[in-house]
């Protein structure tokens, strides 16, 4: 019986078996596709999972409330934090079961040292003069240029004739004297003092005076030891002061960690437990009404330098010459006149803060200790973090400090300025805190070695994290004006402490040596008992991400957290992650910036792999669900198409038993060879695309298309063995008691409809899932570029899964589709004796074929908005939250899955004029 039905009815079983098969080859190939991005994603996520250290403690108040709500360490985590962490806490941390490595790092300070640039300017006095004037200018420039800074005028006094500079009366400034040839002196120049004025970076006019002939010093009318010729040209002498910050390490773990003794390049690295040497240095010393010179012994440090500053900042000078002075010296033109004289330019000279950093390397490679301008470390600096706020847009907005004047004060109350970067003058987002020596033997740096920081173990960009001691903040412009007013170029520290960038250390020193500065050598808290800033720790064992290396580094880092009650971060499976920053115009030219600075989101690698399994089991059970009505809506028509024949099988005796069981195993030999076609064409369709699909997965096809056809079958079969014979042979369409008049197209399209709901509820279902499908996709895809990891990994990930999933879903959509464009055919089979009635009473085709039309809008109506709203719920569950863009994507899928179901309408429409309608009118 089996086989003579699917002999003489081989065109509904082609189309029984055509469907099991594009439903289970579509199954194989997308769960295979699906395996295949998993491992993909897998070995993305693997091979990104470890960056330099696995766990960052620092102490307990050092994270930010915007760190904790989003789950992120700031980057250039160390600004803001000098010292919170003690020796014994690091000893305890190093004791903990599984680190391998622990490394401290403790911020000291900032100095700024100053170094001297000549210009020379001997030449440029006119022949046949014994002197001349000199106007010098100059300005900073900062942010790409943006920010120009002017630093104050200097007037240049030189002479061929010898100078004398007294000194000894601290209540009188004495001017400095210019002897004339007949013995006799001349009051040329105010005493030398450039830090003088009403503010901190309110510089007035400075007068200084020099001369080729050379200078002395006299104290109370006697002449003081040196002094005498110059050994060179003379000219005029920048001090532009180089900020630098000394950080402290522990040598053999830094060495460890990152490789830090093998990135050294001229000189010696550091040695472990180096301890800090003393250094004389003569000094002029004046006291009441004496001045006297001394041997200072000054305690000096180790240092590990770095070749390179990472500072944006210039400082342009020009010389003029001026003229009308008729070779009167300035006291004798007086202030007044200065301002007013012209001149021409004789010199100009560009300093960036690279050359100015080389310049004191260099004075330093005489091995002299402290030989980077030994007056130049009577203070030193701390700095407090940013405080954030967020504005209208979302974005991280600095909050503005007020630091005194007297911060940048040689005493603690007084006039007399610090010659600090002129960046400092701009606008501060951190608090500065001031540490002045606290007597005249302040610590001296003695440069060990110097190293590059470019020689470091190359770090992996999609998980770098802040090594602290070697990186500055990546910082870029995040719309077209910040980067064209950057000039496409990133934002770097300017040397301005309280700016929103720091510098990282370029001067390392050891933990042993650290507390020559720290241990009373400056006022202020310098957390001598507590000097460590962050500690970096490595994880032993760790291979992955596989759960035992997760565990094994949860269990390190509960243990260091109970060890010592501070601050733990598990950096271990992080990413960077860009966060938006709006920074406020400067005060001297930068524009209002918007920022994308790459901060640490934590555990991305872990939130990618779950995401991909919850993404990997939606896209499957839909995959499953849309293939199972498929085969469940072509089985049900194969047997309601049957419905006379076993009508009469039934009246002639045959049992319900017997009946189904013919049923089924038609049912079962078309899911067999429907299974082994879709086998056959999954397999080489896998291999093409270079897909995981295995051999096993692909046999797995053939008992699951018999298994899902008999599942499909059962409920249709069981009624359909269960149903009255003489309701089998001639079943009403509607029980005639029930009927109600339909008003207009809609209704009468709404009423075909309910007179057989199984059969629309699966048409419904089909549209439903398909539309589940499309804005799960899109707001998964969403969540993993934006909200669930919105890091460099993530992004990585989310470019790699979009093509599988995409082809998965226009499967589900296709097939939803063609379950639709079923449903509506078999309606019409089944009415056709009704349509041929209307036709013969006057519609035509046209009407006909929009009363289909709108059944199908209806189908999809209804499917596609539960659809959107059950997507819409998914991805709500999935990324945490519901923002707003998911809604108008809901709209979008909803509006598209209700035109490609009236698409599919247009067939089984079109398939109206075949119905024989005479013949039909005939039987009825």
């Amino acid at each position: 019986m089996v086989r003579s039905q699917v002999r003489h009815r081989w065109g509904r079983a082609v189309a029984l078996m055509s469907g099991i098969a594009v439903a289970t080859s579509a199954f194989t190939v997308l769960t295979g596709a699906a395996r295949t991005q998993e491992l993909q994603v897998e070995e993305t996520v693997e091979a990104n999972s470890r960056s330099s250290y696995d766990i960052l403690v620092r102490p307990v108040n050092a994270r930010s409330a915007t760190e904790r709500d989003q789950g992120l360490v700031q980057a250039g985590f160390l600004s803001g934090i000098f010292g919170g962490i003690t020796l014994d806490q690091w000893h305890r941390i190093q004791q903990v079961p599984g680190v391998q490595v622990a490394a401290p790092l403790a911020l000291a300070g900032y100095i700024t040292p100053e170094v001297a640039v000549p210009i020379e300017l001997e030449s440029q006095i006119p022949a046949g003069q014994d002197s001349a004037l000199f106007r010098v200018t100059a300005t900073t420039t900062t942010d790409g240029g943006r920010s120009r800074l002017p630093t104050g005028t200097t007037y240049l006094y030189l002479t061929r004739k010898g100078l004398v500079r007294q000194t000894g009366d601290p209540t009188h400034r004495l001017p400095v004297l210019e002897e004339q040839p007949d013995g006799t002196r001349v009051e040329a120049c105010p005493v030398d003092d450039p830090g003088v004025g009403s503010g901190p970076f309110d510089r007035p006019d400075r007068v200084a005076c020099d001369s080729t002939a050379g200078s002395r010093t006299e104290a109370n009318g006697e002449a003081l030891p040196g002094g005498g010729a110059p050994a060179g040209p003379v000219g005029y002498r920048a001090e532009i002061p180089t900020p630098m910050l000394i950080g402290a390490i522990d040598p053999a773990s830094e060495a460890a960690l990152d490789g830090l003794d093998r990135a050294v390049v001229s000189g010696r690295y550091l040695a472990d437990h180096q301890l800090p040497g003393t250094h004389e240095v003569p000094a002029t010393v004046t006291g009441g009404s004496t001045t006297t010179v001394q041997t200072l012994t000054m305690p000096t440090f180790p240092v590990l330098a770095a070749n390179r500053s990472d500072l944006d900042s210039t400082v342009d000078i020009t010389v003029q010459r001026l003229d009308g002075t008729g070779g009167r010296t300035p006291l004798q033109l007086g202030r007044d006149v200065l301002g007013t004289l012209t001149g021409r330019q004789v010199a100009a000279r560009t300093v960036t803060a690279g050359e100015a950093y080389d310049r004191a390397l260099a004075d330093a490679a005489s091995g002299e200790p402290g030989s980077i301008s030994n007056n130049s470390f009577y203070a030193a600096f701390t700095v407090g973090p940013v405080r954030w706020s967020t504005g209208p847009d979302g974005s991280l907005v600095p909050a503005p400090v007020d630091n005194p004047d007297d911060t940048w004060s040689v005493t603690d109350q007084g006039t007399t300025w610090m010659n600090v970067p002129r960046s400092n003058a701009d606008t501060a987002v951190r608090e500065v805190r001031t540490h002045r020596s606290a007597s005249l033997s302040w610590p001296l740096p003695s440069i060990e070695g110097v190293y590059d920081p470019a020689r470091l173990a190359a770090v992996n960009p999609l998980t770098a994290v802040p090594l602290g001691a070697f990186d500055a903040p990546v910082t870029t412009g995040a719309d077209d004006a910040s980067r064209q007013a950057l000039g496409g170029q990133p934002m770097r520290p300017d040397g301005n402490m309280a700016g929103l960038l720091t510098q990282p250390p370029q001067l390392l020193t050891t933990l042993d040596s650290l507390h020559t500065i720290t241990g009373g050598a400056y006022a202020g808290n310098m957390h001598f008992g507590d000097p460590i800033s962050s500690i970096r720790v490595k994880v032993a064992g760790v291979t992955g991400t596989d759960p035992v290396s997760r565990e094994r580094v949860r269990l390190v880092a509960e243990q260091i957290q109970q060890a010592t009650g501070l601050l733990v971060d598990v950096t271990y499976g992080s990413s960077p992650r860009p966060v938006r920053i709006a920074l406020p115009a400067g005060e001297f030219g930068r524009p209002a910036l918007l920022l994308d600075q790459n901060w640490v989101k934590l555990g991305v690698a872990f939130t990618v792999l779950d995401a991909l399994d919850r993404k990997s089991l939606t896209l499957f059970v839909l995959i499953l669900a849309v293939c199972a009505l498929f085969v469940v809506n072509s089985v049900s028509a194969a047997v309601r198409s049957r419905r006379t024949e076993l009508g009469v099988l039934s009246c002639l005796g045959w049992t319900a038993g017997r009946i189904g069981a013919t049923l089924l195993g038609e049912v079962a030999l078309l899911g067999l060879v429907a299974g082994l076609a879709g086998a056959g064409l999954a397999w080489p369709v896998a291999g093409l695309f270079g897909l995981h699909a295995t051999l096993l997965r692909a046999s797995l096809a053939v008992p699951g298309a018999v298994v899902l056809a008999l599942l499909a079958g059962a409920v249709p079969v069981w009624r359909a063995s269960r149903a009255v014979p003489a309701e089998a042979v001639r079943e009403a369409v509607s029980d005639p008691r029930r009927t109600r008049r339909s008003r207009g197209l809609p209704g009468l399209a709404a009423g075909n409809l309910r007179r057989t709901p199984g059969r629309s509820l699966l048409g419904v279902l089909s549209v439903a899932i398909g539309s589940t499908a499309l804005t799960v996709l899109l707001g998964i895809t969403w969540a993993f570029r934006n909200s669930l990891v919105g890091s460099l990994l993530g992004q990585a990930v989310s470019f790699r899964i979009r093509g599988i999933d995409y082809a998965a879903v226009g499967t589900v959509l296709v097939l939803g589709a063609l379950a639709v464009a079923d449903v509506l055919y078999l309606g019409l089979r089944e009415r056709a004796g009704e349509l041929a009635a209307l036709a013969a009473s006057g519609w035509r085709d046209g009407e006909l074929g929009r009363l289909v039309l709108a059944e199908g809008c209806l189908l999809g109506l209804t499917g596609a908005l539960g659809g959107a709203a059950a997507g819409t719920a998914v991805t709500a569950v999935l990324a945490g939250r519901l923002p707003a863009p998911l809604l108008a994507t809901a709209a979008l899928v909803a509006a598209g899955a209700v035109l490609v179901t009236v698409l599919a309408s247009l067939v089984p429409a079109a398939l109206l004029r075949r119905i024989p309608l005479g013949r039909l009118l005939t039987e009825d």
